[in-house]
């Protein structure tokens, strides 16, 4: 086993982490300079990483903690250290328990002198002791594994529905008229069935979600995309939104018994605050940050979502008409700042900005309210040099007392912690020198929102995708996919307003036309998939320029769908539709079908 290393910044622990490797440069002399030192780290990680499973082995975990405590390395090269490290998938627990701890020793403050050296750690030495982000944990690190494992005779009790695999769950089944049933894995987040990780939830517990609190820790956020896919509801309106009925922003907290987990839901009081019935499970998702941000300023940025999270969803309203009736008014950064602006006068106790918020035009649905608070998160900073001497004044007062929070009708909405933004800090797209846009004929939404909304032809196309898998299953299944399609129509129009045009108008006539045009054209077999996106190509830019979104915001969307969809891009490695990208964390399912894992 390598020697333990002299602790100058306090690092004093080898992760005992796998077999030894080969290959790493040697640590330069204390003449090297910081800059020196995240080069050889830059050139050294493809060796780190190489191999079908990578995981740190004790040899590496070694030859990071040498460099680490080099005389010249400074926080900055600590914070690329355990961001790039805490990416390296590890299944056994112990081991990444330990490997937590070097991350947490990595976010400690420097030391001036050695101090005693801790002999290294041997797999299973420390088990699964929680580490507080607060001391270094990445916020993206790897999920644990999962605890439970599903008991599929008890899900069948629950859906009364018959499952083979646990997949099945998370699978959208078609039946053809020849008895042949198509399956899409429109639930399954890129995941093959092995890699699935379930999570497990029962709000009998309150907010101490202990196994929630393993994948999301106190001050952290996740979205839950609550779904009907286990046993899909038959109104095609709800096929149209690929069963995904509910967005509930979950929030680590702390709680007497340590760390739980609650949700931040438009209608405030939704779920009482916590997690659903048995038949109503989720997916549970991290937003991921672009490059260029330590992880220390991602966790402001965290921090700052959360806060606008709390204070958003005290001064919104949800909308009685949320199936395309309500418009989305945030469609550009600006627009966010401009809802952020009346957030803040609604707070500070101004009537006039919350009978604003309170009108029909301006109010919030639940995707919606995750969309405002990821918005207001990377764009407005909640700091003095954003908001102003007076305002920040009246936000310290606010978030101190918690007072507002008599307007939330959410019991666990004191658990959330609140806090204003460091004081140098700026909206991501300036510090990271991103666009940012107006929308306009050419673009339905500005450049630099955190997750890219829908217009009509996006939820048009994403059903086309998702429910048959054309591209896999080939060009036989056209005429399936047609009248898939026509028979979606009327959820479609009723999803997104158009069912609201009069069926006499120029413009709802127009949008007949091409519905049937493009039912058309999906019905057709051709030479191949691409051929057949060649021909759908020009329908679908013309279904934007017909449907675009109007000023008022009417034609704009980010319904639950968009965030499985989005997600599903990031994590399948497709192109992020947004600044934000997304993190698979696990499918949570209520804890009455599941076993306790080996």
């Amino acid at each position: 086993m390598p020697a333990p290393v002299q602790p100058r910044h306090g690092l004093t622990f080898i992760p005992a982490l796998g077999a030894p490797k080969r290959g790493l440069d040697p640590i330069p002399g204390p003449e090297a300079g910081a800059a020196e030192l995240k080069a050889l780290l830059a050139a050294n990680w493809p060796a780190v990483t190489r191999g079908t499973r990578p995981q740190l082995s004790q040899a590496e975990a070694a030859w990071l903690t040498e460099l680490a405590n080099h005389p010249s390395a400074d926080r900055a090269l600590h914070a690329d250290i355990a961001a790039r490290a805490a990416e390296v998938p590890m299944t056994d627990s112990a081991k990444r328990a330990g490997f937590d701890r070097f991350l947490g020793e990595l976010a400690a403050p420097p030391q001036p002198a050695p101090g005693p050296v801790i002999p290294p750690v041997q797999p299973g030495g420390i088990g699964d002791r929680p580490v507080d982000i607060r001391v270094g944990r990445d916020f993206n690190r790897a999920p644990p594994a999962s605890g439970f494992t599903v008991d599929l005779a008890k899900a069948q009790e629950v859906w009364h529905s018959e499952y083979n695999k646990v997949s099945d769950l998370f699978t959208t089944k078609t039946a053809l008229p020849n008895g042949m049933v198509i399956e899409a894995p429109s639930h399954m987040m890129g995941q093959a069935e092995a890699d699935l990780r379930i999570i497990a939830y029962d709000d009998a517990d309150g907010p101490n979600q202990k196994d929630i609190a393993r994948f999301i820790a106190p001050g952290e956020i996740a979205i839950a995309i609550k779904h009907h896919a286990p046993h899909p509801d038959a109104d095609e309106k709800e096929r149209m939104k690929l069963q995904c009925t509910h967005i509930e922003i979950a929030v680590g907290v702390d709680t007497p018994d340590g760390p739980g987990a609650i949700t931040i839901n438009n209608p405030q009081n939704y779920q009482q605050g916590l997690f659903g019935t048995p038949d109503y499970p989720m997916i549970f998702v991290k937003p991921t940050f672009p490059e260029g941000l330590s992880n220390e300023e991602k966790m402001a940025y965290v921090d700052n979502i959360r806060t606008w999270l709390v204070i958003a969803n005290t001064f919104t309203n949800f909308p009685g008409n949320y199936n395309g009736g309500d418009p989305l008014a945030t469609r550009s950064p600006e627009q966010v700042k401009a809802l952020g602006d009346k957030l803040l006068a609604a707070l500070s106790g101004d009537q006039e900005a919350r009978a604003w918020l309170n009108a029909p035009e301006n109010q919030v649905y639940c995707a919606e309210l995750a969309h405002v608070a990821l918005n207001l998160g990377i764009h407005v900073p909640l700091n003095e040099a954003t908001l102003g001497a007076d305002r920040f004044a009246m936000l310290k007062g606010a978030l101190r007392d918690k007072a507002f929070l008599q307007h939330n009708d959410n019991q666990y909405a004191d658990l959330v912690k609140l806090k204003t933004a460091p004081a140098g800090m700026k909206p991501m797209t300036e510090k990271l020198g991103l666009p940012t846009s107006e929308p306009g004929e050419a673009r339905a939404f500005g450049q630099g929102l955190a997750i890219q909304p829908y217009t009509v032809a996006d939820i048009l196309e994403e059903f086309i995708q998702a429910t048959v898998p054309r591209e896999q299953m080939g060009e036989p299944l056209a005429a399936v996919q047609a009248e898939i399609l026509k028979k979606a129509q009327d959820g479609l129009y009723e999803a997104t307003g158009i069912d609201q045009l009069p069926a006499d108008s120029a413009e709802r006539k127009g949008v007949d036309q091409l519905y049937d045009a493009l039912v058309a054209t999906v019905g057709k077999q051709y030479g191949s998939y691409a051929e057949f996106r060649g021909a759908l190509k020009p329908l679908m830019i013309q279904a934007r320029a017909v449907v675009n979104p109007r000023g008022n915001g009417k034609g704009a969307f980010v319904p639950p769908s968009c965030y499985l969809t989005r997600a599903t891009e990031s994590i399948t490695g497709q192109p992020t539709q947004g600044v934000l990208g997304w993190q698979y964390l696990g499918h949570g399912l209520h804890r009455q079908m599941l076993n306790p894992a080996e």
